[in-house]
């Protein structure tokens, strides 16, 4: 084995072992992926040049850089929503989920409007998310199972809409929001045979993440 699969061998094991590394919090891991991926790209261009080593020590160090600066603006937004008394839960890709229910945004059943306690609530959570605009975010509306499939898809992407207008006034930048998808009474997250169970599947869900090459920004 030549010095350049060794180093991608070595950038595989690092990687593997953050499956192992739940006491890691975003940054670190987001350090670690990232030096591993750096390490590999950064041996193969070495060896291409006669000196893997020397490429794979570049690569992982700027690889570690770009993960670690990730990471940290990761987990610099759950900090801030949580102190803001938003829970948003780190996925293992280094994303943040937010959930946002029908008790939070107190959608009624047929409304996509929302009421001035949802209003804060979305106005507070994109007081944040206007403070980063390497932030890509997917909304995602949902509706309970009372009334039509076409009727509640159609619902589905007012209340989708609703959120991302009010976060544009809230200063997000239109660059940030990917996408604005109602997914009608699809995945529902608890039983439509309860008002408190229709209240949580009348929702809109928030996914969150940084490009890597967005980290610096």
């Amino acid at each position: 084995m030549n010095i350049a699969l060794k180093s991608l061998g070595s950038a595989a094991l690092a990687a593997a072992l953050l499956g192992g590394c739940a006491s890691l919090n975003n940054t670190e891991k987001g350090g670690l992926l990232g030096g591993a991926a750096g390490a590999a790209i950064g041996a193969a261009w070495g060896a291409a040049r006669g000196n893997a080593v020397e490429g794979a020590l570049i690569g992982a160090g700027v690889g570690a850089a770009a993960g670690g600066t990730v990471g940290y603006i990761m987990d610099k937004q759950q900090a801030e929503l949580k102190q803001a008394g938003i829970l948003a839960q780190k996925q293992k890709d280094n994303s943040l989920l937010l959930s946002l229910n029908g008790n939070q945004l107190q959608f009624d059943t047929g409304r996509s409007s929302l009421s001035p306690d949802g209003q804060a609530l979305i106005d507070k959570v994109g007081g944040i998310l206007a403070k980063y605009p390497q932030d890509r975010i997917l909304i995602e509306g949902f509706t309970d199972n009372v009334g039509s499939v076409a009727d509640n898809q159609a619902l589905s992407q007012e209340r989708a809409d609703a959120v991302k207008n009010a976060f544009l006034l809230d200063g997000v930048q239109p660059s940030s929001i990917l996408s604005a998808t109602g997914y009608g009474e699809s995945n529902p997250v608890a039983s439509n045979a309860t008002a408190e169970g229709r209240a949580q599947n009348r929702r809109v869900v928030l996914r969150i993440s940084v490009p890597q090459d967005q980290g610096g920004n």
